[in-house]
């Protein structure tokens, strides 16, 4: 197994430690996560900080405000899963604003080559400056372009150590898309990639067994690469393409035990669709961002917060603005 650091972070005792994940979407379109390691036996002290992709409305990014909101100053690992507008819009501007010699940025394996001619631009005009501003603050070191086969063989692992006891715990991050071998049978041929989808980067957080997935906008033909074993064993999960039948293969792959599922939209091309939503729903406890194109609301977020004991994990969820518990009814 490739392991790409054991970043090592303290907290006073594990039974301190809290796993707080927020779920961003905006209106219409646009989406974020952010994954907060907190240590309540320390003032709350954030000692993990990730942010997955990023999107602006009206100039405001959410993921900004929550990460004050925590007294966060520098970001550990950024990860950008593909270079559509919806989670790409300020991400720079985190990477800069949030930014250490030690933050990781972390991005799908694309290239401007023939390959790939006209792809990024056209599907976001303002990628290719995105990708130059973060290229100023990070150096190569730092910089991962992630390809993966689809397993545990691709991982950043993540050191937990009690200053109580000096004792570890590993929390990993496996990379399960984009495809190692489409990306490079496309790169062989000089073939095209179609969208952006299809390099979208997807990847388990692992903690104490409990598997929690972020999918981007990962779609059918990567996700049947995946390990199924390993889908199988996932509890929690961010919907990959806003509910889309695209990506469908998910919800099926998926074992018994998964508690929730939350999802982003993207109203303009009718994301989510009602029928994967009603896979989900009746699988599990799926949380949306937002309630309809007529909400007055310009934001949902839903948070979810883990603490791990002994007896197991157990959650709280809280939603603001437009998010809601989805009820197929």
């Amino acid at each position: 197994m490739m392991r790409y650091s054991n970043l090592q972070c303290y907290v006073s005792k594990f039974e301190n430690l809290e796993v707080h994940i927020f779920v961003i979407g905006y209106k219409n379109l646009g989406e974020s996560c952010i994954i907060l390691y907190v240590d309540t036996g320390n003032s709350n002290k954030v000692v993990f900080s990730m942010v997955v992709d990023s999107y602006l409305q009206n100039n405001i990014n959410l993921a900004k405000d929550i990460l004050s909101k925590y007294n966060v100053d520098k970001l550990n690992i950024v990860c950008w899963t593909h270079p559509h507008h919806d989670h790409s819009l300020g991400i720079d501007d985190l990477v800069k604003d949030f930014y250490s010699d030690n933050l990781v940025f972390i991005r799908p394996d694309f290239y401007y080559g023939d390959k790939n001619k006209g792809l990024l631009k056209n599907e976001c005009n303002k990628t290719i400056d995105i990708f130059s501003n973060i290229l100023e603050c990070v150096s190569k070191k730092n910089l991962w372009p992630i390809k993966s086969s689809g397993g545990t063989g691709n991982c950043y692992q993540i050191d937990l150590i009690s200053e109580n006891d000096n004792k570890i715990k590993n929390s990993d991050i496996f990379f399960l898309t984009p495809n190692i071998s489409t990306l490079d049978w496309k790169a062989i041929y000089n073939e095209s990639l179609t969208s952006p989808n299809e390099l979208s980067v997807s990847f388990v957080l692992s903690l104490d067994d409990y598997m929690f997935y972020f999918g981007g906008d990962t779609e059918n033909p990567n996700i049947k690469c995946c390990n199924q074993q390993l889908l199988k064993d996932i509890r929690w999960v961010k919907v990959p393409h806003h509910c889309s039948k695209t990506s469908n293969a998910l919800v099926y792959s998926l074992g018994n035990n998964l508690d929730y599922a939350v999802s982003t939209v993207f109203f303009k091309h009718n994301l989510p669709d009602k029928e994967i939503q009603n896979l989900y729903a009746n699988k599990t406890i799926l949380y949306m961002t937002q309630m309809a194109k007529e909400d007055k609301g310009k934001y949902g977020i839903v948070e979810f917060t883990y603490k791990f004991n002994i007896d197991g994990a157990t959650v709280d969820v809280t939603t603001y603005g437009n998010a809601y518990k989805y009820d197929e009814t």
